[in-house]
């Protein structure tokens, strides 16, 4: 939200008071308004400043539930600008909520063309490598991305494809480095009581197959005595 808050107030020092107002309620955290003001203010706003506000328009869409109408937005913002970073930027989160992790893929590293620094693309590139069970890939590209300071955010979306693949202790350790990074994102303690709760799930179904199995293997040996009393 923070990066589409600052192209639209560079957008509102060029064009009518409507996108700054809607920068404001954004701001505010008033998405109807904010999605009132950028409809009535998009038709006048020059062409080549029209891309980044397809792309806040886009944000406020998917906030409030309307993925497909966020999706066209993001297409006429990449029409209009293909290159651009925040429709990318955006496209790709949206695409990994959606669970559409090729997709995702894709517009996270056309960000990542144009900017090769860009955190929270690098996040998502991580998550939807590990969605995809490209998992040789993805940690190819942790190495090299680990070589530099790393971004508590970036932690957090590798953390989350490895949960996805069930490897717990590795993403304990992405959350955990994240924590100690100075990461104060609530999701990141959300996702610990997660993997606390799985790995609690995993021991206990552990145990209970051991169980069965050991009460099989009693049965087994006490029915081979009694055949072996009778004969």
């Amino acid at each position: 939200m923070w990066v589409v808050l600052i192209w639209l107030a560079v957008v509102a020092q060029e064009v009518a008071d409507p996108l700054a107002e809607a920068r404001d309620r954004l701001a505010r955290g008033d998405l109807a308004g904010a999605e009132t003001v950028l409809r009535a203010g998009l038709p006048g706003v020059e062409a080549e400043l029209r891309a980044p506000v397809h792309v806040a328009l886009a944000e406020v869409l998917w906030r409030t539930g309307r993925s497909a109408e966020a999706l066209a937005e993001l297409d006429a913002a990449l029409r209009l600008e293909p290159n651009l970073g925040a429709a990318h930027h955006v496209a790709a989160q949206l695409h990994l909520a959606r669970g559409a992790y090729e997709e995702a893929l894709v517009h996270a590293r056309a960000d990542l063309s144009e900017d090769p620094s860009c955190v929270p693309c690098t996040g998502a590139e991580q998550e939807a490598l590990l969605a995809l069970g490209r998992v040789d890939e993805a940690a190819e590209r942790w190495e090299t991305i680990s070589r530099r300071a790393v971004a508590g955010s970036v932690r957090l979306s590798r953390a989350r494809g490895l949960m996805r693949l069930g490897a717990l202790d590795p993403a304990r350790r992405e959350v955990e480095h994240a924590l100690a990074a100075g990461s104060r994102d609530p999701e990141a303690y959300r996702m610990l009581q997660e993997i606390r709760s799985r790995r609690q799930v995993r021991w206990m179904v552990v145990t209970a197959v051991m169980l069965a199995v050991a009460l099989l293997a009693a049965a087994v040996w006490a029915l081979r005595g009694s055949l072996a009393r009778r004969t």
